[in-house]
């Protein structure tokens, strides 16, 4: 289980951190999450790591953040980045969020939509994701974040971008929502096999959730947004 780090907020803003910014510009989601639990206490999960920008607004905030990252290549790209692989408030997980331990196939796509392909809709489009020649999948294992997580650390922000694996990583991280009420984003897309189910979860767990832009939407807890 991942121990409690303390908040660090001495960090070299050295020119890797600069460039990484300018690019991360162009993608604001996790500051407009931030905006929105300003005045929730806790940590940042960002699930779908790929890329590091979710990381890079979080920890700019001051906030810490566990990135969690399926795809290695992903993982190991986010890893070099000095700006977030040796930022003190950073912890990168290369693991598949999911909600049991078992061993699964991962789709190795040529953009960031690699995916497990059991839980996406068999469309052209995504097909044509997937290569035809060479490696063109890998075996990864599936863990339930609640089973990882220090129960020490409050949760503020979850944000999962997981090209159709969003319900069963919200499923393995129940425990987490119920005690901490965190923020919740997810991408939902009509072809993500259970993107229904995971909305009717989260209704049930007291959540309402509403667009954020294209594929995004953000959920917040009845109590959560009013104060309590």
């Amino acid at each position: 289980m991942l121990s409690s780090i303390s908040l660090v907020t001495a960090f070299p803003l050295n020119d890797t951190w600069a460039l990484l910014g300018r690019r991360c510009a162009k993608y604001p989601m996790m500051a407009s999450l931030l905006e929105m639990a300003k005045l929730n206490e806790g940590i940042v999960i960002d699930v779908g790591a790929n890329g590091g920008c979710e990381m890079f607004h979080a920890l700019r905030k001051g906030r810490r953040v566990i990135g969690v990252e399926c795809l290695g290549s992903a993982y190991h790209e986010l890893l070099s980045m000095s700006a977030i692989g040796e930022h003190p408030n950073a912890t990168l997980l290369h693991v598949c969020a999911s909600n049991g331990t078992r061993i699964a196939d991962l789709n190795l796509a040529r953009d960031s939509s690699s995916l497990i392909e059991a839980n996406v809709r068999k469309t052209r489009s995504e097909l044509r994701k997937v290569p035809t020649v060479g490696r063109v999948r890998e075996p990864v294992v599936l863990v339930p974040l609640d089973e990882v997580l220090s129960p020490a650390e409050r949760v503020a922000v979850i944000k999962v971008d997981v090209q159709g694996t969003e319900y069963e990583v919200l499923q393995g991280l129940r425990r987490t929502i119920v005690r901490d009420r965190p923020l919740i984003s997810y991408e939902d897309d009509a072809k993500f096999l259970n993107s229904s189910d995971l909305g009717r979860m989260l209704r049930e767990l007291g959540y309402a959730c509403r667009d954020l832009g294209h594929y995004d939407k953000v959920c917040t807890h009845a109590l959560a947004s009013s104060g309590s």
